[in-house]
């Protein structure tokens, strides 16, 4: 038995002088001072420095064949540049997830990184995510479009799929993990092509003016989903914007409300208490705007005010108070960043958090029978009453922050429909059909 001495981990040891190499691997028996076998080790050899021999080694396993495997697979990381896969082997699902953590997170908005996962974890993965990267073809992925759009799927989400795809792929060509983006060639079904299923696209509906009064009358002022129900029916707010509402977004000398943010939950984080992560983005598709305010709603905003300003006296070091990280824009209640005054908060200042509405909208379904009411009724209705007042489109849509104008005319197309019946209707008043004798 000859002796021999590593350095590792800053302790020096006496090995068995009996080892096995498989490939570029070599698995050791190691003893201690004391003659005796303690754990199993392999090592590689790594790029010289200095012209000098280096290895990659690590001990502490049990057996021959957990040291060898274990140093496989740090042996293909070390060749693969710290990639944590053998590309050659990696499926469709490893590697969207090695693209989310690699590329997304440190490229993307929180919000769209949050979409995409969704949309791979429920739409992509089903479908391709058991397929090895290196084998997806360009047969595969346009049969894959055409699945899903007869399933049904809105065209919206088709392109949100496609550009997930389209990029994930550019990314693995670019970093030599596929040869080809197969991606490329590959176009949606046309506009006007009809599938199997019918649209999974959410037909908005406005809430009537009855059930609106039902809706106020269930939830009114004082109420913790009173102003958000308002803010969305007669400011068409979005869901996020309404609960992210500061009382410096409110300007009560000209009646002006500034939309600047929206708040979000974190998918699947908690904080140390097990309570889900608020944080702060900008509104969806960057839309920050300036919305006027009609004189009823802005002496509730000033109502509410004074209430809070009285109870944020009356609890004093038990008032609960909000901050702002200042580079994640997650709340806290810890003091770090600025702090935040909420419109939407209890008595006691404690936020009045967006799931709120969940069980505003469980009620409004089954109390007040509503079942088509969801928050962006109330957008999609505050929309439709200002077009069908004559205010001119592209006004309505730079009130409600709409990417795009045809988002809005298509509304306007409809408003436009069901006046031509009203004129219809009131021409057949003023002519009766007469009799003839």
């Amino acid at each position: 038995m000859k002796k021999s001495t590593f350095i590792i981990t800053h302790f020096s040891f006496y090995c068995k002088e009996e080892f096995s190499m498989a490939g570029k691997v070599l698995t050791r028996h190691r003893k201690n001072r004391a003659g005796e076998y303690t754990s199993w080790e392999y090592r590689f050899q790594s790029a010289s420095i200095d012209g000098k021999r280096k290895w990659i080694t690590q001990a502490g396993f049990a057996t021959k064949q957990e040291a060898y495997n274990a140093g496989m697979t740090a042996y293909q990381e070390y060749q693969n540049t710290g990639v944590h896969f053998t590309p050659s082997e990696i499926s469709v699902s490893d590697y969207m997830q090695y693209w989310i953590k690699e590329y997304c997170e440190t490229n993307l908005k929180e919000t769209t990184i949050t979409n995409y996962k969704k949309k791979i974890k429920n739409i992509i993965l089903p479908e391709i995510g058991k397929y090895k990267l290196c084998c997806i073809s360009t047969i595969t992925l346009p049969q894959f479009i055409n699945r899903i759009f007869h399933d049904g799927y809105a065209r919206n989400t088709l392109i949100v799929v496609k550009g997930i795809l389209t990029n994930a792929f550019r990314y693995a060509k670019q970093h030599k993990l596929i040869q080809e983006n197969p991606m490329l060639e590959v176009t949606l079904p046309r506009k006007t092509a009809l599938p199997k299923q019918p649209s999974r696209t959410k037909q908005r509906s406005c809430v009537q003016a009855i059930d609106i009064q039902r809706i106020f009358k269930r939830f009114p002022e004082g109420h913790p989903v009173h102003i958000p129900l308002l803010l969305g029916y007669r400011c068409g707010l979005r869901h996020g914007e309404a609960y992210a509402l500061q009382w410096e977004d409110i300007d009560f000398e000209r009646n002006l409300l500034y939309v600047r943010r929206q708040i979000q939950y974190r998918e699947g984080e908690t904080d140390v208490d097990g309570k889900s992560v608020l944080y702060f983005s900008n509104p969806k598709y960057n839309s920050t705007r300036t919305v006027q305010l009609d004189d009823q709603t802005i002496d509730l905003l000033r109502r509410t005010k004074e209430k809070q300003e009285a109870s944020r006296q009356e609890y004093r070091e038990y008032y609960v108070h909000y901050y702002e990280e200042p580079h994640t824009r997650i709340l806290n209640t810890d003091g770090i960043g600025k702090e935040l005054y909420f419109v939407n908060c209890n008595s006691d200042g404690s936020l009045i958090k967006p799931r709120t509405m969940q069980h505003a909208s469980n009620v409004i379904h089954k109390e007040l029978n509503i079942p088509t009411f969801d928050y962006h009724s109330l957008r999609h209705t505050h929309c439709t009453e200002l077009l069908e007042a004559g205010v001119p489109p592209k006004v309505v849509q730079i009130r409600l922050g709409h990417k795009d104008i045809r988002t809005t005319l298509n509304i306007y197309e409809h408003v436009t429909q069901k006046m031509e019946q009203n004129t219809q209707d009131i021409l057949n008043q003023m002519y009766p059909v007469s009799t003839h004798e």
